[in-house]
């Protein structure tokens, strides 16, 4: 009996240390861990890191796209990265004069992978962000721009 509980406490204890390793299926996932400010001036400063989580495997994704839309779904800012290493954490800084309704990444490298899932962000009726996941982009709720 004694032996039955110690051999339980044991594998509750590696269950719960994270030690058992599970693969979802989606071994990146892009995110951004950010914070957005209002200046005395109306101007908006969204500024964090860029970072993956990444079940070791390391991407380089290309021509990567940081787009921001207001209430209408149209575009109010876009910035380009060359590239990012998903190993990498990438600081940005931005600065519009609109508060965004939506916050999303994109490149083709993202979309041509199976095994990348991509955050995007909208501005809530309580007026916070949500976060989201989509695996592809027509499950965004906005258009991409053309390449």
């Amino acid at each position: 009996m004694k032996k039955a509980i110690l051999f339980i406490i044991v594998v509750l204890a590696i269950l719960i240390s994270g030690c058992v390793y599970s693969d979802t299926g989606n071994d990146d996932r892009i995110a951004f861990d950010w914070n957005i400010t209002e200046d005395p001036d109306g101007e908006y400063r969204i500024s964090g890191f860029l970072y993956s989580k990444s079940w070791d495997q390391n991407n380089t994704i290309h021509e990567l796209r940081v787009l921001l839309y207001d209430e209408n779904r149209e575009i109010i800012f876009e910035q380009s990265q060359d590239r990012y290493h998903t190993e990498d954490n990438k600081y940005m800084n931005i600065s519009v004069n609109e508060k965004p309704k939506y916050i999303v990444f994109t490149s083709p490298s993202i979309w041509e992978s199976d095994d990348i899932l991509v955050e995007y962000y909208v501005l809530t009726a309580e007026g916070h962000y949500a976060t989201k996941v989509v695996s592809d982009p027509e499950s965004l709720p906005v258009n991409l721009p053309a390449e």
